[in-house]
C-alpha cells in the first residue's frame, strides 16, 4: 500500500497545496500506508518515473499547476504530458491541477492507468 506524493511549491496556490498536503501525508502513515513524498529539486520526470518504477505505488497524487496536456514542475515547465503518461499506469491518479482530465487524463487511461481523477477547468 503505497502512495506517490509530488507536490510543487514556487507561489501562494501551489504553497497552500503543499502544506495542505502535509496532514493528508500524515493521516495516509497513520492507515499504514508507505509514503514517497516527491517535492523540490526531485520534482522532475526522470526521478519520478524512477521513483515509481521501483515502487510500483498504486497511488499517485500530484499538487500543482497544469493545463488540458500536462503537469509543471516548480519552474512551470512541462513535467509530465501525453507523450509521458505512461508513468501512471497500473496506478489511480489524483491530479489536482488545472484543466488537465482534458487531454493528458485521457491519454493516461490509454495508457493503462486505472482511473485518473483531475479538473475540467481551472482548479
Amino acid at each position: 500500500r503505497m502512495i506517490v506524493v509530488m507536490r510543487a511549491d514556487h507561489d501562494g496556490g501551489t504553497h497552500y497545496l503543499f502544506e495542505a498536503c502535509s496532514e493528508l501525508i500524515k493521516d495516509a502513515k497513520n492507515k499504514g500506508f508507505t509514503i514517497i513524498s516527491i517535492e523540490g529539486k526531485d520534482l522532475n520526470e526522470g526521478y519520478i518515473k524512477k521513483r515509481i518504477s521501483n515502487n510500483n505505488p498504486s497511488f499517485l497524487f500530484f499538487n500543482g499547476h497544469g493545463s488540458e496536456s500536462g503537469l509543471y514542475n516548480n519552474e512551470k515547465k512541462v513535467l509530465i504530458d501525453c507523450d509521458s503518461a505512461d508513468i501512471f499506469s497500473d496506478t489511480v491518479a489524483y491530479t489536482r491541477a488545472c484543466d488537465c482530465i482534458h487531454k493528458l487524463g485521457k491519454e493516461a487511461v490509454k495508457k493503462g492507468c486505472k482511473a485518473f481523477i483531475g479538473y475540467k477547468r481551472k482548479f
